[in-house]
């Protein structure tokens, strides 16, 4: 069983992410134009807790709850909405200007069907 499965993927990765990159923030920032975003793979906030500051509405969907503890621990954390659900199934409301899922999250979906799955689900939500 490999470690990087849905539920346990967080938990084998969360202490080597790269950093964030200088111009993420501002480009994401950009994108949402003001409106909601929706991080798939919110997981220790290293990216939703710089938009967060740069007044951007962020919410998170993790699989990991581990991860989700280590975002809810930090300064802020506690201020940004996370749902716990796998992202084929986006168990969130409403609707969002910007929906993203960076560094590797969308790979560790399972495979191309979950993939596509993913897809439509978050396009009803944009």
């Amino acid at each position: 069983m490999s470690d990087y499965g849905p539920a346990n993927s967080g938990e084998a990765i969360a202490d080597i992410y790269p950093s964030v990159d200088e111009r993420t923030v501002p480009m994401l920032a950009g994108l949402a134009r003001g409106g909601r975003v929706l991080e798939i793979g919110i997981g220790t906030g290293r990216v939703a807790l710089p938009l967060l500051e740069a007044v951007v509405w962020i919410e998170g969907l993790d699989t990991s709850v581990a991860m989700v503890e280590r975002l809810l621990a930090k300064p802020g954390g506690d201020r940004i909405p996370v749902t716990i659900g796998a992202a084929i199934e986006m168990p969130v409301e409403g609707q969002y200007t910007l929906v993203t899922a960076l560094f590797n999250t969308f790979f560790m979906l399972g495979g191309q069907p979950e993939q596509v799955c993913c897809f439509g689900a978050v396009a009803l939500h944009l």
